[in-house]
């Protein structure tokens, strides 16, 4: 049974840019092909009060249901992340939605940090990037509805809050700079035609997803480890406090 694209409010606030045609991508602003340090964030100690955080659960909520039937298909895992955590995703005891509601960060993730994969994507949007296939995590149909919820959050966090779209969705600041640019027919196009790239977030680390499975099963000391241990290293791949 398919997986329903989350709704959620698209109104842009604070960008009176007219649209982008959907034939025409956005050029790398100067603002971006200038940038220092591409993974910079803002300096903060502390997360942001608030945060795209009803619409980024049932974008955490379908990626959670989807990874789980996958899991518990019968036959050889189709990917290597599904090979190495099937075990723990079958062992998991809640809902995918009493999961989701746990976490406070995207869980997937589609090169957010990689300012030369979302450029040349804008520079040469009919080019398809090579993917091992063993790397490719969501069957066809389900991707693109997948890709679609996850990038149009991302668009839409990226134009309204560019804060929030580093710290809780994963985007480096030029990247997040970069998607804003794209129109929405332009993100739902990426969609389709380059859900392979959507994966897991941490997908190759699984030492963090287990971390991640230990905190949704309840292990709170997990969890504040997570928390502590991350809010510090806000430039890397941090990884996700939990609500409790």
């Amino acid at each position: 049974m398919g997986i329903a694209t989350p709704q959620f409010s698209l109104y842009v606030t604070g960008n009176s840019s007219a649209p982008a045609s959907p034939h025409h991508y956005p050029r790398t602003p100067m603002s971006i092909q200038q940038h220092d340090n591409p993974s910079a964030v803002p300096h903060r100690r502390t997360p942001p009060r608030t945060g795209p955080s009803q619409a980024l659960r049932e974008v955490n909520e379908q990626a959670l249901k989807l990874l789980i039937q996958l899991a518990h298909r019968s036959g050889s895992p189709s990917s290597d992340f599904l090979a190495l955590l099937r075990k723990p995703l079958c062992a998991l005891n809640r809902s995918a939605e009493e999961l989701a509601i746990r976490c406070m960060f995207l869980l997937v993730d589609m090169h957010f940090r990689s300012l030369e994969w979302w450029d040349t994507l804008a520079h040469h949007p009919m080019a398809r990037r090579p993917l091992e296939s063993c790397l490719v995590v969501f069957p066809r149909q389900r991707g693109i509805t997948l890709s679609r919820s996850v990038l149009t959050l991302a668009w839409h966090v990226a134009r309204t809050d560019r804060e929030s779209a580093v710290v809780f969705l994963g985007l480096s600041p030029p990247v997040s700079e970069l998607i804003s640019l794209f129109s929405l027919q332009q993100i739902d196009r990426i969609a389709q035609r380059h859900f392979p790239h959507l994966r897991p977030r941490w997908a190759d680390s699984p030492a963090v997803w287990h971390e991640i499975f230990a905190a949704f099963q309840g292990d709170a000391t997990s969890g504040n480890s997570i928390a502590q241990r991350e809010w510090s290293t806000l430039a890397g791949e941090f990884r996700p406090p939990w609500h409790h």
